[in-house]
């Protein structure tokens, strides 16, 4: 396995705070890595509703998840 992927998710937080924070690290992973500025939350824009779309690749309304109290799925996705 010698390709990886290191997914960076960060929760509740513009994507132009990243320039803001003055970090020097945010500029050389942003050059070095593939990122995007472009990307949206889905509606109800919900941690636990978000991440189970980003994994998922549906919206809410197909895997159930639309509050952050989880529940375990009754049904696969």
């Amino acid at each position: 396995m010698e390709n990886k992927v290191l997914l960076i998710l960060v929760d509740g937080m513009r994507s132009d705070s990243l320039a803001a924070c003055g970090h020097p690290y945010i500029p050389r992973l942003q050059r070095e890595c593939t990122s995007t500025l472009q990307a949206r939350s889905m509606m109800p824009s919900v941690t636990l509703p978000c991440h189970m779309s980003l994994f998922h690749s549906v919206p809410p309304a197909r895997h159930g998840v639309t509050t952050n109290l989880y529940v375990p799925q009754v049904r696969p996705v």
